[in-house]
């Protein structure tokens, strides 16, 4: 005598493969979880194309998060195309120059003043953070805003002698005593919050006389 299985195990069954289909399909579509990538150069190249040049080896991928450390060199140049990094940590004195990225996720520096040459393609609403005593920084590339809102949280000063262009908002936060060196901001003022921040020259800043104000 033959079995022949009913409508409701051919039913449980077809749903159990389904199900499976779906989990593994999941699985293989989700995203790789950020890495982090250390900048470390002793050397004579200190391209970000160098494999060598990052702790673990291996170029920066996109959504990775890119720290800047202790490294003997501190002036490193971006030689990728087209990279999408999900935040940056300086300590101090660094200077990054090179192709244009897109962040997604903020900005935070520890230490004195740490100047991007390159230009910034925000991906998300995002703060630059730096809000250690007397750190400061420069913004020298196009900072591009796409419609997302940036949040300066800086000590002392925050200086653009590159262009920020693009909707959205640019907000002040963290000590009273920080100010914006506005040189070339092209977004309009009256997007940048409080007004009363901006600044024509690093002089014109208020001096900060503790971490607090």
């Amino acid at each position: 005598m033959i079995h022949r299985p009913n409508k409701t195990s051919i039913r449980r069954r077809m749903n159990r493969i389904c199900l499976t289909l779906i989990l593994t399909l999941a699985a293989f579509g989700r995203p790789a979880a950020a890495a982090l990538k250390t900048f470390y150069c002793d050397g004579i190249n200190n391209n970000w194309s160098a494999a060598t040049n990052w702790i673990p080896v291996g170029i920066p991928a996109n959504g990775d998060n890119l720290v800047f450390g202790n490294s003997p060199r501190r002036d490193c140049v971006n030689d990728l195309v087209a990279l999408k990094a999900n935040s940056i940590s300086l300590s101090s004195g660094y200077l990054i120059t090179g192709n244009g990225l897109v962040l997604s996720n903020g900005l935070s520096c520890s230490g004195s003043l740490n100047t991007l040459g390159l230009n910034l393609t925000l991906g998300g609403s995002q703060t630059f953070s730096c809000n250690v005593l007397n750190a400061g920084l420069k913004l020298s590339g196009t900072v591009t805003l796409v419609g997302f809102d940036l949040t300066l949280d800086v000590a002392a000063s925050v200086e653009i002698p590159g262009t920020m262009t693009g909707t959205g908002n640019v907000i002040k936060s963290g000590p009273a005593r920080s100010c914006l060196v506005d040189r070339t901001v092209s977004m309009g003022r009256s997007r940048i919050r409080p007004a009363s921040w901006i600044r024509r020259t690093v002089a014109a800043c208020p001096r900060m006389l503790s971490a607090m104000p």
